[in-house]
């Protein structure tokens, strides 16, 4: 394969990572805003859940070389879900 198509797949797959993590962070938020609209058992897993993905992305956005433009929309969504993290959890304790 030449350099450059090797540069274009590269930029796609960082591309559909990306994309992956934005969905699990929208995904995440939206347990924990279910989270605090019902009562129950698996309520406390649906905050679990969101806490896991908070920390994955966590440690993604740490461990990759990413552009300031996605660093700075990841970090944004990372203070929204641990809002909504803590809100849940209010929530339950309720």
């Amino acid at each position: 394969m030449a350099s450059k198509e090797i540069k274009e797949m590269l930029a796609r797959a960082q591309r559909v990572r990306l994309q992956s993590v934005f969905l699990r962070l929208d995904l995440a938020i939206a347990k924990c805003q279910m989270a605090k609209k019902f009562s129950g058992a698996p309520v406390g897993s649906l905050v679990r859940s969101a806490q896991q993905t908070f920390d994955d992305v966590d440690g993604y956005v740490w461990r990759y070389k990413l552009d300031h433009e996605y660093f700075d929309q990841i970090t944004a969504k990372l203070e929204r879900l641990k809002f909504e993290i803590g809100a849940a959890r209010d929530a339950l304790r309720s």
